[in-house]
């Protein structure tokens, strides 16, 4: 039971930042309102932090999601497994670790490494920021859908 409610905290937790990020934080950031020099600092305030917190919630909540589902099954097998909700959401959770890794990680640290006059110039620094806030919606839906199936539960609703 406490893994489950770990897990529900975590995954809400990383939804609510993600949509905030995706919703409110990134399109403030990128609003024309923002001088583009201030744009690369911008991002490397509120990236580290950002990175800490979703990486440890992701990492939190994914295992204590699958774990809790493997606990509770009174008949562990592969379908029923794959059949949980818990899982499922546990899964959706950490499935953000390697799409973080090879889709989002390149980019950021391209971000990061800018050097402000000459992209800023071309317009290359915008670009990319916009670029980051479509990769980043994916991790929005992605953790919605955990948290959905972690404080829903739809296939156990459907089994009845």
């Amino acid at each position: 039971m406490l893994l489950n409610k770990i897990a529900i905290c975590s995954s809400g937790f990383f939804a609510g930042a993600a949509i905030y990020i995706t919703l409110v934080q990134h399109p403030s950031i990128i609003s024309k309102k923002i001088k583009e020099n201030s744009l690369i600092e911008q991002f490397r305030i509120f990236y580290p932090k950002a990175a800490a917190l979703q990486g440890t919630l992701a990492i939190v909540g994914s295992f204590s999601a699958i774990i809790d589902s493997i606990r509770n099954l009174p008949n562990p097998t592969f379908k029923n497994i794959l059949l949980n909700d818990s899982f499922l959401s546990g899964l959706f959770l950490f499935i953000m670790w390697p799409y973080t890794y090879f889709c989002m990680f390149p980019l950021n640290h391209s971000i990061l490494d800018s050097s402000t006059e000459q992209e800023n110039h071309n317009g290359v620094i915008y670009s990319k920021l916009e670029h980051w806030g479509r990769l980043h919606f994916v991790r929005t839906i992605l953790s919605s859908i955990s948290f959905f199936f972690i404080l829903f539960k739809p296939i156990s609703y459907l089994k009845k």
